[in-house]
C-alpha cells in the first residue's frame, strides 16, 4: 500500500483518556476502540465521524488495500468491501447507521 496516501494515528482518546502509540498496521494492538476496527499489516487509520470524549471525532483502523486497475482504494468490512471513487468520499460502515469514513486522497 506504499502508492495509497493514507494516514497512521500515534495517539487517540479511549474511554476519555489519551492513549499513546495505536498503529493500525500492528496486528497485536489491542487499543479496539469499536468492534468493527481492523489492525494488521493491511489496515490503515482513515478519517470517520466516530465520536468520543467531548465531541471529539477520531479515525478508526479498517483493513483497506489499493486496487491500481481501477485506481481506487478499496475499504473491507468482512466479506464487504466499498471502493472509494473520489476524494474525500464518504463511506458509510455497514450494519452501523449513521457511522461513515472519509476516503483519502488518491494522488
Amino acid at each position: 500500500l506504499d502508492y495509497c496516501p493514507v494516514y497512521r494515528l500515534n495517539y487517540r482518546y479511549i474511554n476519555g483518556d489519551r492513549v499513546e502509540g495505536t498503529d493500525c498496521t500492528n496486528e497485536s494492538n489491542t487499543k479496539v476502540v469499536s468492534t468493527f476496527e481492523s489492525f494488521g499489516v493491511e489496515s490503515r487509520c482513515l478519517a470517520s465521524n466516530h465520536v468520543v470524549a467531548e465531541n471529539v471525532e477520531i479515525p478508526l483502523c479498517m483493513e483497506s488495500r489499493c486496487n491500481e486497475e481501477d485506481n481506487v482504494v478499496e475499504i473491507l468490512f468482512g466479506d464487504t468491501v466499498r471502493s472509494c471513487e473520489y476524494d474525500g468520499q464518504q463511506i458509510q460502515v455497514p450494519d452501523v447507521p449513521g457511522l461513515f469514513l472519509t476516503c483519502p486522497r488518491l494522488a
